[in-house]
């Protein structure tokens, strides 16, 4: 080989070289800058950016192992949450029991039968379904489906939803009681009126008004009330008896 075509095979690698130094520099740089202290005392050796990826990676990405059984704690921690209808919860574990099995099958492992789905279902139902457990476990194996369970649960909530609208409306109903007042618990008794009055005061004698409200009785000192004069009669058969005797 021409001692001209060596060198300038050389000088080509050496530009090559120089640009690949001056990449990875930046690449590497712009990949620490965003990382903690920490993690960047665990990547500070590694020669290039492709080194320092291929460890942040090994580190920081969880493995598929790691991520299955994420997924397996999910499945069977799963529970009733009450705001939300049976099939919003249906639509989760279903997605999360879709996601177990596959992971399972891209590890050669056998997916999930459908018999744990039911299970785990009918587990998180709260209560309120008690009636509909029981009733399902009357069914025959042939008719335990996973889209018969669901949709048997739909009918159930529906047909829980409409009695309990029906009860609200029939309390709705009652007449609630009145709460009365103090006052109209206890009337108060009528006030006598002393001016109505036409009989003559026994101690004053005059007439409109009785000993009790009488100004002059008061003004006295409310003395003691004078017994009731005898009649007329009875002085007159007095006198008589007298006469006779």
């Amino acid at each position: 080989m021409p001692d001209d075509a060596a060198e300038e095979q050389r000088k080509q690698f050496q530009e090559i070289s120089d640009r690949y130094r001056k990449a990875n520099s930046h690449a590497k740089s712009m990949v620490t800058a965003a990382l903690t202290e920490d993690t960047y005392q665990k990547v500070m050796y590694k020669g290039s950016a492709r080194e320092v990826w291929a460890e942040l990676r090994r580190n920081l990405e969880p493995s598929s192992k790691d991520q299955l059984f994420s997924i397996c704690s999910e499945f069977f921690s799963f529970s009733w949450n009450s705001p939300d209808d049976v099939s919003v919860h249906v639509v989760k574990i279903k997605t999360l029991w879709n996601e177990l099995s596959n992971g399972l099958q891209s590890k050669g492992e056998k997916r999930i039968p459908e018999m744990m789905l039911m299970c785990k279902t009918l587990h998180i139902l709260p209560c309120e379904y008690q009636s509909f457990k029981s009733s399902w476990m009357l069914l025959s194996d042939d008719r335990q489906s996973v889209d018969e369970l669901i949709m048997q649960l739909c009918s159930f909530e529906r047909d829980m939803n409409s009695d309990d609208v029906g009860r609200t409306n029939q309390e709705a109903l009652f007449v609630k009681p009145v709460k009365l007042s103090h006052s109209q618990r206890h009337p108060q008794k009528p006030k006598f009126d002393y001016k109505k009055v036409k009989s003559k005061c026994n101690y004053c004698h005059e007439p409109g008004h009785l000993i009790k409200s009488c100004s002059k009785w008061i003004a006295d000192g409310k003395p003691p009330k004078p017994s009731k004069p005898q009649s007329m009669n009875t002085c007159q058969s007095g006198s008589a008896h007298l006469v006779s005797t």
